[in-house]
């Protein structure tokens, strides 16, 4: 690791080139297949045994204990388009960039509590800042790395400096949701299908080439349903290996209303108040453009914050009486203090093991059956969505997937 490590730092060209032509033959893929298979079950039978709220508290207590991996790091909370689910725009938070100073004491406090990795947004696009240069370098300086996710408009402004620090950024998921220009446009608002095409394909012409890990990330919602199976065909094609590339998530609230949720969420009999979170249970620090630590990625408006990286360690602020009230408001399922974090009281969320499977089938889907056209993939996904709809009406697991894959 410390080899690897100093390659990438002092040598990233050549990482890069080992990263493209060196691939990990660990496992095969057959087995990573399996051990989706062997997770589904597990999930269906934990639905079929354990309530939400029962699963969600054992999970809470689970996570309460285990080591941080990663920080958040909000360089800017500000994007260049306004999606309709993320509505960024409605954050009154004023827009801005983070001080490079702050970047850099934010970066020696996390280093400090031993992560190496952080994520570059909470609200907000990171290649909507004109210093990411500066702060790749202050990454680089700390031997810290990141990923981008990013709705990659973009992306070729700021293709100097992420071919220069592929040793600290060496992977871009691409956020569409959508595989038509009126229904991309319509969604991700402000964008353009062309510009965004453009971009894509440079990431995978001049990036990829260099050791870039390029993939694609589809929010599965009402409003673009019906093109699930062409999103599939139509991106799948630009890649070896799409079921590890052409990635899917399920709509989950996200902006301060919920009216776009509401109206397009598919697992309406599977949603839930989001009790018992786990950014609380064991939260990953959000720190947010000011410096302030927040621990919610849907802190709008800075009512989560829970205290002050100028003043004080992270360590203090996450051991604070501030942030014990917070725990013990989802620690407990009929807590009345709960309501008075407003941004939890009216956050949705779709039971986690649905999504698990959701995201596992389609991964399989993908796998099994190749350079199929858009019909089956989408009549596939139907079958999925309907299965996890009527989930409580079949005995086992085996019983389903026996209908979806034969």
């Amino acid at each position: 690791m410390i080899i690897k490590d100093l390659i990438k730092k002092n040598l990233p060209k050549v990482y890069g080139f080992a990263r493209k032509n060196f691939k990990r033959i660990t496992i095969k893929k057959t087995s990573n297949i399996e051990n989706l298979r062997k997770q589904n079950i597990r999930y269906f039978e934990s639905i079929k045994s354990e309530k939400y709220f029962d699963y969600k508290k054992k999970i809470f207590k689970e996570d309460h204990n285990k080591s941080r991996s990663f920080a958040y790091l909000e360089i800017n909370n500000s994007c260049n388009i306004n999606c309709v689910m993320c509505d960024t725009k409605s954050s009154t938070r004023q827009k801005k960039m983070m001080n490079l100073s702050l970047v850099e004491s934010s970066l020696k406090k996390i280093k400090k509590m031993g992560i190496n990795r952080v994520s570059l947004h909470t609200i907000g696009d990171p290649l909507a800042n004109a210093k990411l240069d500066e702060v790749f370098k202050l990454l680089r300086k700390y031997n810290m790395y990141t990923s981008i996710s990013t709705n990659g408009l973009l992306l070729t402004k700021n293709l100097s400096t992420l071919k220069n620090y592929i040793d600290v950024c060496s992977d871009i998921k691409f956020s569409i949701d959508g595989c038509t220009k009126e229904t991309y446009e319509k969604i991700r608002f402000g964008g353009n299908w062309e510009e965004l095409l453009v971009n894509f394909r440079t990431a995978k012409e001049v990036l990829e080439p260099l050791g870039y890990r390029i993939s694609v990330l589809n929010i599965l919602m009402k409003e673009n349903f019906h093109e699930i199976g062409k999103f599939i065909t139509f991106f799948g094609k630009f890649f070896n290996n799409p079921y590890e590339r052409v990635e899917f998530d399920i709509l989950n609230s996200l902006s301060p209303s919920n009216i776009f949720f509401e109206n397009n969420n598919l697992f309406e009999n599977h949603t839930y108040l989001n009790k018992f979170c786990t950014l609380v249970s064991n939260p990953i620090p959000f720190i947010l453009v000011d410096g302030k630590l927040s621990v919610c990625c849907r802190d709008y408006d800075g009512s989560l914050v829970m205290g002050d990286t100028n003043n004080e360690s992270i360590e203090n602020i996450l051991n604070s009486e501030n942030f014990k009230d917070l725990q013990k408001s989802h620690s407990d399922e009929n807590s009345n203090s709960f309501s008075q974090y407003n941004l939890c009281n009216t956050c949705y969320h779709i039971d986690d093991r649905i999504t698990f499977i959701f995201i596992n089938l389609t991964k399989m889907i993908i796998y099994k059956f190749v350079n199929k056209d858009d019909s089956f993939y989408q009549n596939k996904i139907e079958k999925i969505v309907r299965f996890l709809n009527e989930i409580h009406k079949y005995e086992n697991y085996s019983q389903f997937e026996r209908e979806i894959f034969n």
